[in-house]
């Protein structure tokens, strides 16, 4: 029968452009949806840094002073984007991003 049992057979044939791109289309939809679904990573305190535009030092005295949501791993201080959204939400007009009274 087969002489080289071992070896794998190879088959091809023709796929039509428009079934490619359909199947392509749902995998992306897949993809998009498991994104959505996925929880967004946490943060280390200079990540948040970046993504509040603000130095490292204040991300720690606004963890301090209990302003901002955190986690912690150990002794690692762990941040979610939301949680920093949301801390910007609630901080008072009259309070400047480096957290001194705003100028009248």
């Amino acid at each position: 029968m087969n002489e080289h049992p071992d070896r794998a057979v190879q088959v091809s044939f023709p796929v039509p452009t428009e079934v490619i791109e359909q199947l392509a289309q749902q995998v992306l939809t897949l993809v998009e949806q498991q994104v959505a679904v996925a929880p967004e990573p946490y943060l280390n305190p200079e990540d948040a840094a970046t993504y509040l535009a603000c130095p490292k030092s204040r991300i720690y005295a606004l963890t301090e002073q209990g302003k901002l949501r955190h986690a912690r791993d150990g002794r690692k201080l762990k941040f979610r984007r939301e949680w920093l959204d949301d801390s910007l939400q609630e901080e008072t007009p009259a309070m400047s991003p480096n957290g001194r009274k705003a100028p009248r």
